[in-house]
């Protein structure tokens, strides 16, 4: 299963030159992108009619809708097959989640392991309750804050997807990477106009965003810093005995 968020957009030129910035490799064709990153993919396209907003929908590549539908039952969420291929999870606080079958080997690439991950952020005022969402599909808990209002989960098959409380539900395209130094470079030198900021949970790159100049798109430093929050233990191996 791979984070795959979806950026409606009426900008895809600004969004792929974006990316292309970050390093990701983009795929394209006269209706939809796909950028590929160093772990989980971002989706790009227009929207469906005029009545559909521009902004961010979160998304996954799962292996099994059947199997995906019947993980989510426990939480409550709805599962509306769409067709044989694509399923629309709602999760109780209304957030709406793409479903696609597909294949999962393309997830991570050895020649894009410098690009960022990406990581889109569910905006909720139920954390708990978008964090059973997730992880019924499968991923994993990575780092929680302490005080609950920040969760984030890892696919198995490339990116990660947080939980962070809010009064508004929405979803954000975000992407983490470990060398924000280096980053800045890389997107300088391809002339896009980014800034680094120092936050309490660590440093945030800040790159315009394609859509509202008002607003930004975020890389995260990888958190090295965990006062105030915790990491999940690993998995133990399963026993060879």
């Amino acid at each position: 299963m791979i984070a795959r968020p979806v950026q409606v957009t009426h900008r895809a030129d600004a969004w792929c030159e974006l990316l292309r910035a970050l390093g990701a490799e983009v795929r394209r064709d006269a209706a939809r992108a796909e950028a590929l990153l160093g772990a989980g993919r971002v989706a790009l396209r227009a929207p469906d009619d005029a009545t559909e907003a521009c902004g961010a929908r979160l998304a996954f590549v799962v292996g099994d809708l059947d199997a995906a539908a019947a993980a989510l039952a426990p939480t409550g969420a709805r599962v509306d097959r769409l067709d044989t291929t694509t399923a629309l999870a709602t999760a109780g606080d209304g957030m709406t989640i793409t479903l696609t079958s597909g294949v999962e080997h393309e997830a991570r690439d050895a020649a894009r392991p410098a690009t960022p991950t990406v990581e889109p952020l569910w905006y909720t005022p139920d954390v708990p309750g978008a964090v059973a969402v997730l992880a019924a599909l499968g991923l994993r808990r990575r780092i929680a804050s302490t005080s609950g209002g920040w969760v984030d989960l890892e696919a198995p098959g490339g990116g990660l997807t947080a939980a962070h409380r809010d009064a508004l539900v929405r979803a954000e395209i975000a992407f983490e990477h470990p060398d924000l130094d280096a980053l800045l470079a890389r997107v300088g030198a391809a002339g896009v106009d980014a800034a680094l900021v120092d936050e309490a949970y660590g440093r945030s790159l800040r790159l315009p965003h394609p859509d509202d100049a008002t607003r930004e798109v975020f890389v995260n430093e990888r958190q090295r810093d965990l006062y105030g929050f915790t990491r999940a233990r690993a998995a133990p191996p399963p026993d060879a005995g």
